[in-house]
């Protein structure tokens, strides 16, 4: 990941809503206040996901739908690969449909990367014995800044 990481307070919906008050508000009322618990836990929710394991597919527990499941295990003929390839993907632009500076665009990277790191992290803990690749991709033909993850 980065080093340099992006500051919050370059964007002008958190910087002009912080110094909209006197005295300003910290960065972490912009969590408390703004976002709000359960909007801050839905977020955790994504960057530390829950998994279901089905058939032997390692899955976001918030993507599986039994039904797609088993619509995907029927067309790909029980490929556990592909089938996770579907199932395990988050195009950040589906999320943020609204990339039109430059800054936007660095801030999805970053979220991305730290995504990717975080559910490394995630799925290392909930299966210490399985090993996963887990990526994060820019490329425009994917459909923009993709995280993703599949069983090795």
């Amino acid at each position: 990941m980065s080093t340099e990481r992006i500051d919050p307070m370059q964007f002008g919906d958190v910087s002009d809503w912080v110094r909209s008050f006197d005295p300003p508000m910290r960065l972490v009322d912009v969590i408390g206040v703004k976002i709000g618990l359960s909007g801050t836990l839905a977020v955790a929710a994504v960057l530390w996901p829950e998994f279901v394991e089905v058939r032997g597919c390692v899955l976001l527990s918030w993507r599986y739908n039994a039904t797609e499941f088993e619509g995907w295990w029927s067309q790909l003929a029980g490929d556990r690969t592909a089938i996770e390839d579907m199932v395990n993907h988050l195009h950040l632009w589906d999320v943020f449909p609204d990339v039109e500076d430059p800054l936007t665009e660095r801030g999805l990277v970053e979220l991305g990367q730290l995504m990717a790191e975080s559910w490394r992290y995630a799925l290392r803990s909930a299966y210490p014995d399985r090993d996963f690749l887990v990526s994060f991709d820019m490329e425009e033909e994917e459909y923009g800044p993709t995280v993703s993850f599949r069983s090795l």
